[in-house]
């Protein structure tokens, strides 16, 4: 897991994190926005991509299901 997330940019990868609470407690997007004065269609449109590389990625096959992408 820790590899394919090291792929996605710093950005992507604290959303995810953050998002699917994988470091701590889950954050919603509002939160998220907030943090870096960005609109909450914005984290998720960063969330999104975030998972589109997470699945197209193949050695994340069998980890997708894990973080309910």
């Amino acid at each position: 897991i820790k590899t394919i997330l090291e792929e996605l940019s710093d950005m992507e990868r604290e959303v995810v994190y953050m998002r699917t609470g994988y470091i701590g407690e889950v954050v919603s997007r509002k939160s998220l926005a907030n943090k870096y004065n960005l609109k909450d269609t914005q984290i998720k449109e960063i969330e999104e991509a975030a998972y589109e590389k997470i699945r197209n990625n193949p050695r994340s096959a069998n980890l997708v299901d894990y973080l309910h992408c």
